[in-house]
């Protein structure tokens, strides 16, 4: 809800009817004399207070100056309830009375004024945005819910959570083990520890821990992880803490025996150790990060990147930006655009060439654009890990022919399916006639093939029906682009034999005719050439084949 505004009476500006949501009112001021403004999001107003039978509680979201005096009510909620009910307001629109002219309003402390404002002892919910100039003072939390101290998280947090256990998670040492014999060391009983040892190596944050065959001083254990600070730090000596960040440590008591120092190196990860994280933060690891987070891992940020180049030239920016190539190197790129050949990839470090697994450059549209492919630098040149397309002298990716590929036949690239294949050598062949016609005259065969058939051969017969005498046989070939026939000729008992490079058919004898052949891929044609007689019949067996 909005502020409390406190108004003298006001009266409507014109009578309203039950259904109105738009109110006209007049004198709406406050008890200073100013023009009231709306204040928040809601208002509540009493229509008629002062009348026994008329009164009405309605709510407005706005004010709206009209004219001089005069302003609308909008957005307004007829017949508010006066009690609740089970605690909740309602309203109800149907109840709702007309109004006359003139009659009183007031903005009243409705019971859904009262019912807005937080009570001390009865549970609320505040759906609003509370904002506090001074921090409230809550008791110590006991459920996951309720709000915390600070005194209560600056305990959290110094106590950070339980130990780690095989069955749960928590708290953990960083685990050290030596890994380098450093020599005997001399150590003071002093505050602070002065451990001396001649060209020592050690640096700062490094660790260390010391055995001995007597005693060491106290506030000093065996096999107890130290490091090296920078407060004393020589080539020949140096202070120790028992945690990074730490204090000196101090040593009191005495010492027997001869002790060895030891540097150790972190085997496993625990809290967040400096020397580990550098300068990263959780989650994302830092360029000196010798050690991968879990959330790095399943992103592969750091080994993936979306090319920029534009072009064959591809270029890629890691994160974090990567220096240098090692060979064994995996990485991932997403292309902008396919290859066309020979392609390169700079992932920062140079550019370098990109090779199929065989050594040669990709193919064009091996890389297609917006897939991801992963490379392997090899120590010259990154190695593309999904096969090249397939040649007659490469092993590769191939693709399957389409039917029209195999119909025609000189695709060097694609594979054929056994289906294809099949269909490739399929055979169809019919017995038709010719019986008399004219010159010129066409006669049009279906071969079934669905294809333009790669050969047809054609055996044609000529007999006279007046009295069964053969008369003449043609066996012609048709390969496409050549056309080659053979015919025997029988006249008045001798026979002749002629060639021909032109007609598929030839009986020429008495009952002359020979024929043309075209093809495609639903008929045969054949354009017949002189005249049959009419006592003449010429059968014509063919075959054509895929």
């Amino acid at each position: 809800m909005g502020n409390v505004i406190q108004t003298k009476t006001f009266q409507l500006q014109a009578p309203i009817w039950s259904t109105d949501t738009t109110i006209a009112v007049k004198n709406l001021e406050t008890i200073y004399g100013d023009d009231v403004v709306m204040a928040g999001s809601i208002q509540y107003s009493t229509l008629e207070p002062e009348s026994q039978s008329n009164q009405e509680i309605i709510s407005f979201t706005g004010i709206t100056a009209v004219s001089t005096n005069v302003w609308n009510l909008t957005g307004v909620t007829r017949w508010l309830d006066a009690q609740p009910t089970n605690w909740v307001y309602g309203s109800d629109p149907s109840q709702a009375k007309p109004h006359a002219s003139s009659v009183d309003c007031i903005l009243s402390d409705s019971p859904q004024v009262w019912d807005d404002k937080l009570s001390k002892s009865e549970n609320e919910t505040i759906t609003g945005l509370y904002t506090f100039s001074t921090s409230p003072l809550v008791p110590t939390p006991t459920t996951a819910s309720q709000a915390a101290t600070k005194d209560y998280v600056d305990g959290v947090v110094a106590s950070g959570a339980a130990d780690a256990w095989t069955d749960t998670k928590g708290i953990s040492r960083l685990s050290y083990s030596p890994t380098a014999t450093i020599g005997t060391a001399t150590m003071t009983i002093a505050s602070p520890c002065v451990v001396s040892f001649t060209a020592h190596g050690l640096t700062l944050n490094d660790s260390v821990q010391f055995t001995t065959t007597g005693a060491l001083p106290t506030g000093l254990n065996v096999s107890t992880n130290y490091f090296v600070i920078s407060t004393g730090l020589t080539a020949d000596a140096f202070q120790i803490s028992a945690s990074l960040g730490w204090a000196a440590v101090n040593t009191s008591g005495s010492q027997s025996g001869t002790h060895t120092l030891y540097k150790t190196t972190p085997v496993a990860i625990g809290n967040q150790d400096p020397s580990i994280t550098g300068g990263g933060t959780l989650g994302t690891p830092w360029s000196g990060n010798k050690f991968m987070t879990q959330a790095g891992v399943q992103s592969g940020s750091e080994t993936y990147g979306a090319d920029a180049g534009g072009d064959d030239t591809y270029v890629v920016a890691l994160s974090p930006v990567l220096t240098a190539y090692t060979t064994g190197q995996e990485l991932r790129f997403k292309p902008t655009t396919a290859n066309t050949g020979a392609c390169t990839i700079d992932f920062w470090p140079g550019v370098k060439n990109i090779k199929t697994i065989d050594g040669n450059d990709p193919q064009t549209g091996v890389i297609r654009a917006n897939g991801v492919y992963t490379v392997v630098y090899d120590g010259t040149s990154f190695v593309l890990q999904n096969e090249d397309f397939a040649t007659t002298n490469n092993k590769g990716i191939v693709e399957m022919a389409t039917d029209a590929e195999v119909a025609t036949g000189t695709d060097t690239s694609r594979y054929v399916t056994p289906a294809q294949l099949a269909n490739r050598t399929l055979n169809t062949s019919w017995i038709t006639t010719r019986t008399a016609g004219t010159v010129g005259s066409t006669q049009t065969i279906a071969h079934w093939l669905w294809v333009t058939p790669r050969k047809v051969k054609i055996n044609a017969l000529a007999w006279l029906s007046l009295n069964w005498i053969f008369e003449s046989q043609s066996i012609g070939t048709y390969i496409g682009t050549s056309t080659n026939s053979i015919s025997v000729n029988n006249i008045t008992g001798s026979s002749t034999v002629s060639t021909s490079t032109t007609n598929i058919i030839d009986t020429t004898g008495v009952a002359w005719a020979v024929a043309t052949i075209t093809t495609d891929a639903t008929n045969i044609t054949l354009v017949w050439t002189g005249t049959v007689a009419a006592n003449c019949t010429v059968a014509v067996l063919w075959e054509a084949q895929t």
